[in-house]
């Protein structure tokens, strides 16, 4: 080969590289589509409700904007269910809930920062939703939150005590991991009315309601431990129930307590039966509580290991053949009497059934 060629071939091996050399790279698409899909579960609670935007059971999703001045849309549908969606800035403050239905939109300018939406339905509705955000360039991303649950519970033989403050009802303690955070807390059953008290560590009641088959509060907490009753709507009552917080919360928790039932028989209106039995928690609570298919009007009085009476038939609610007390009790020994009266001056023989209920050795 003469100097010529090889001396063109060169050339045009620069000449080729110069080219290529300054032909850039085509830049990646710009995404600013992005999804996200969900579904609420019957065997989860379902939604949340539309009016509870706070609510770990509606969907708490968060996303970026990062240029100022950027034309954000949304667009939410479901074949199943109406939906709604809520949005905050990033302060955190509520600027706009839609309309509810099958499918709604929004579009809003928005600066560069993080936000919050939150996808909605009706408390408890079973179905699937998509989500389309249109401005922005990341993923999506649900907000984590814990679910703890009592799982499947029952107030046994015995029942609930009804709307009071009482061992008979079901004590829980919870956690709440973070400062100013909402828990939605919900006591579910399928076959009586219940109640439902939540108290802070002193006791002081936070909110409280009772007469449905399912009553639920969400509740804005600080960090600590917080008390909760599962009671039922009235006294004896018995049934199943289920108590379900969602939020961030942890070690969900039943106080232990004892009941003890002693049945017999009054020979006549003299009678009297002496049970005792022996407290192991201060700052408790006792629960007693005497029937009997006699046709004349029972009574009890609380005795303490000092000989003070707690409490007398006199000081009992009346009713004729059944009648209870709570008692606030410390720590020791306590005398139960129980018979027929007062004002009972002939009282043949009768079955009786004592129930006590407490943090009881």
């Amino acid at each position: 080969m003469n100097t010529l060629k090889l001396c063109a071939m060169k050339r045009y091996l620069i000449l080729v590289l110069l080219v290529l050399s300054c032909t850039e790279k085509a830049p990646d698409p710009i995404i600013e589509d992005w999804s996200f899909s969900g579904e609420w579960l019957a065997a989860k609670g379902g939604a949340g409700g539309i009016n509870a935007p706070e609510s770990f059971k509606n969907f708490q999703l968060e996303y970026v904007v990062e240029e100022d001045n950027k034309e954000i849309s949304y667009q939410l549908g479901s074949d199943a269910l109406d939906v709604a969606f809520a949005l905050y800035n990033t302060r955190g403050e509520l600027v706009h809930v839609s309309d509810k239905g099958r499918n709604v939109t929004h579009q809003v300018v928005l600066n560069a920062g993080t936000y919050r939406m939150v996808v909605m339905a009706d408390r408890n509705g079973v179905g699937n939703f998509r989500l389309n955000v249109h401005g922005i360039r990341r993923e999506i991303l649900p907000i984590p939150f814990n679910l703890i649950s009592s799982g499947n519970k029952n107030w046994g033989e015995l029942g609930g005590g009804g709307p009071y403050i009482t061992p008979k009802n079901h004590i829980y303690s919870f956690e709440v991991t973070e400062d100013n955070t909402f828990v939605d807390i919900e006591l579910v059953s399928n076959n009586t009315d219940v109640g439902l008290y939540i108290t802070n560590a002193n006791g002081e009641i936070i909110q409280q309601g009772t007469g449905r088959r399912n009553l639920y509060g969400v509740i804005k907490f600080n960090k600590g431990v917080y008390y909760i009753m599962a009671a039922t709507h009235t006294r004896g009552a018995r049934g199943d129930y289920a108590l379900n917080l969602y939020g961030r919360v942890k070690g969900l928790k039943q106080s232990v307590v004892q009941s003890k039932v002693i049945e017999g028989a009054w020979a006549n209106v003299n009678d009297w039966k002496t049970y005792e039995v022996e407290v192991t928690e201060d700052n408790s609570v006792l629960d007693v509580e005497l029937t009997s298919p006699a046709d004349y009007w029972i009574s009890f009085e609380v005795v303490d290991s000092k000989g003070v009476r707690l409490i007398t038939p006199l000081q009992l609610q009346a009713h004729k053949n059944w009648v209870a007390a709570t008692l606030p009790v410390q720590r020791g020994k306590y005398t139960i009497n129980y018979g027929p009266g007062p004002y009972v001056n002939t009282a043949p023989k009768a079955n009786f059934k004592l129930a006590v209920v407490g943090s009881l050795k």
